[in-house]
């Protein structure tokens, strides 16, 4: 029996040295493809000489100042962000974007190309202490065995078109044939994106790149950029005719990753239509690209967009307070060199040049001041600006110029209740209301039901229908009243025995179409 035992024992001590030995042979394995894969992927950045950092928002100045001296260190080339526009598109094959995002518990670092293509990518958890955070990351790009190669560099996605400006395809378009959908499209989609693409048939597949990507602020913050001039936003394939399968990139989400969605598009009349997946609210992004160049499609016939004035950088919506003092959006307005308002004269619209007068940047208002010379100022507001707060299910409805592009240039009314005293993640400044607010709304008027002037619309939600917010009247007041000249306040009307329709008639000459050069 000893012996057997012994035996057995010797054969059981046996089997687990030998499953041991093979276990600590796959760990092996499986650490060394591991590395290989690391080392691969981290080798594919040795195609790429310089690099830019685009977004501080998340990271400390001296934290991202770190991660730039150590990119440095190991041999790249810094570029500053406002250069990268200026520089040869050979030269823009070799740079990478580099992302720096701290959340709560990670910081993640991304390398794309130029054109949002991810190469790279890596995080750290973070620690308690910060400098062993940021340690830690220099660890890593330490690590990345950067030799710079040329003979690795490749040639950039379409680099004949990629870093066009609106001129350059314009002039692009003339000379060549081009099929009804190309062109270039300004972003009419109600949401915080107003970017300008260029639609471009290679090999019988179409894609849309960057020109300008500009977003408005909701009011409450501001959306951050995050695509380059060049990038491609769309692709779209015709499966048959105007009937497109579409692939769109979205903006990054939280962990720097690009969103990518599918849709099923249709082109009419110049606008190009398709609806993509649930947004932050249940419902779907219905995303409308305007074509502002050229002005006919192929079979000549004029596309709906033809009124388009390519140096515009955006439209929005006022009303006039006083005389000639006209009240909006300070994100209407924020980055104008030049305004003009058109308002009703006789059933006509015309324009008349202005100028900033007041601004209120954290609760989004500004005054303009009429100084066109052929203007005659008016001599009575017919609307009373409340300075009080109103009840939650109070009736209202908004003038203003929304989507002007599509719908035109004249008045448009919505209508419905005051949802929520608060706005958006309670802000006090802003009611909730369950009218629509769409791009060209923004500064518009909101009335309650008695003809009194309320608030000023400036946000709406994409993707959910009957959501929209405007800042109460209040904090206008307040900006009139520190105003740097004195401007009379309007007594209004009394319009109790008015119906809508007679209110809407009386106001239209007093609202104002907004247009931003």
């Amino acid at each position: 029996m000893m012996k057997q035992e012994v035996c057995t024992s010797h054969n059981v001590a046996f089997s687990f040295t030998h499953t041991l030995l093979f276990r600590l042979i796959l760990l092996f394995l499986s650490l060394f493809q591991l590395s290989i894969i690391v080392t691969t992927n981290a080798q594919t950045l040795n195609s790429y000489n310089y690099f830019c950092i685009y977004s501080s928002s998340s990271l400390d100045a001296e934290g991202i100042e770190d991660v730039a001296s150590c990119l440095i260190s190991v041999g790249f080339n810094r570029i500053d962000l406002g250069q990268v526009n200026q520089m040869p598109p050979k030269e823009k094959a070799r740079l990478l974007i580099v992302g720096v995002n701290r959340e709560d518990s990670y910081t993640i670092v991304s390398f794309e190309d130029f054109l949002g293509t991810e190469v790279y990518g890596f995080s750290v958890k973070n620690r308690s202490a910060y400098r062993t955070s940021r340690k830690n990351i220099m660890e890593k790009i330490k690590d990345l065995h950067y030799n710079y190669d040329p003979s690795l560099v490749s040639p950039l996605y379409y680099p004949e078109f990629t870093f066009w400006t609106d001129t350059e395809f314009q002039e692009y378009y003339k000379e060549k044939d081009y099929s009804s959908i190309e062109g270039i499209y300004k972003n009419y989609t109600p949401s915080d994106d107003q970017s300008t693409i260029a639609i471009i048939d290679v090999d019988g597949r179409y894609y849309g790149l960057v020109i300008d990507a500009s977003f408005y602020s909701t009011g409450t913050e501001t959306a951050v950029e995050t695509f380059f001039r060049g990038a491609v936003r769309l692709e779209l394939n015709e499966i048959e005719k105007d009937v497109y399968d579409i692939t769109y990139n979205l903006a990054k989400d939280r962990e720097c990753k690009w969103r990518i969605q599918k849709s099923l598009g249709t082109y009419k009349d110049g606008i190009l239509s398709f609806d993509t997946g649930n947004g932050t609210i249940d419902g779907k992004y219905e995303y409308r690209f305007i074509k502002t160049f050229p002005k006919k499609d192929i079979n000549g016939s004029t596309v709906i967009a033809s009124t388009t004035d390519s140096s515009l950088k955006g439209t929005g919506s006022g009303f006039v307070i006083s005389g000639n003092i006209i009240a909006t959006n300070y994100h209407v307005i924020e980055k104008a060199n030049k305004i003009m308002v058109g308002l009703s004269i006789n059933g006509t619209l015309e324009e008349f040049e202005a100028k900033v007068l007041a601004t209120d940047k954290n609760n989004d208002i500004a005054l303009i001041n009429i100084t066109d010379k052929k203007f005659k100022p008016f001599k009575t507001v017919p609307y009373k600006i409340l300075p009080n707060t109103i009840d939650v299910g109070t009736s209202i409805f908004t003038m203003g110029y929304p989507l002007s592009q599509v719908l035109g240039n004249e008045v448009k009314i919505t209508d419905g209740l005051i949802s929520s005293k608060t706005g958006y993640e309670g802000d006090i400044v802003t009611y909730q209301i369950s009218a629509p607010i769409q791009p060209g709304n923004s500064g518009g008027a909101l009335f309650d039901k008695k003809g009194h002037l309320v608030g000023i619309t400036n946000a709406g939600i994409t993707s959910a229908d009957n959501i929209g917010y405007a800042i109460k009247s209040s904090y206008l007041l307040s900006l009139i009243d520190s105003a740097p000249i004195k401007i009379s306040l309007p007594k209004g009307n009394d319009m109790s025995n008015k119906d809508l329709p007679a209110i809407v008639k009386m106001y239209s000459p007093y609202i104002a179409f907004i247009k931003v050069y």
